[in-house]
């Protein structure tokens, strides 16, 4: 007679279904916080790609119309006689932008002497 080992049902002790109870209640919080640092690095991913992206498809405008935006000191420029103020570039003297001068604007402030300029 020759002895064969067989995997076969047997039924559970309550020891048995206790431990097991609390091995999968361990792995499946494990699984919810793997899924959480899943979506996490997910979320972060995306974001770095979509600035990434962004940051490509500015760069693609600016190469097409061959301007790019930056910051450039202006001074308005009022001519008391056509009434108007004009916003001028100080980098190449270009008008930005006329536009018609305020009433406030069209006050022009009167001019006196200060004690300095008497010589007191």
């Amino acid at each position: 007679m020759a002895i064969i080992t067989m995997d076969l049902p047997c039924k559970l002790t309550d020891t048995e279904l206790r431990e097991r109870g609390g091995k999968l209640a361990r792995l499946l919080q494990q699984a919810d916080e793997l899924q959480a640092e899943l979506n996490a690095a997910k979320a972060e991913f995306k974001a770095r790609y979509e600035l990434l992206q962004k940051t490509a498809s500015e760069i693609a405008t600016e190469i097409r119309s061959g301007h790019a935006m930056r910051a450039v000191n202006c001074v308005d420029l009022e001519d008391f006689s056509e009434k108007t103020v004009k916003l001028i570039r100080s980098d190449t003297g270009e008008v930005v932008e006329t536009r018609a001068m305020t009433p406030d604007e069209l006050q022009r402030p009167i001019p006196f002497e200060t004690d300095e300029e008497k010589g007191a």
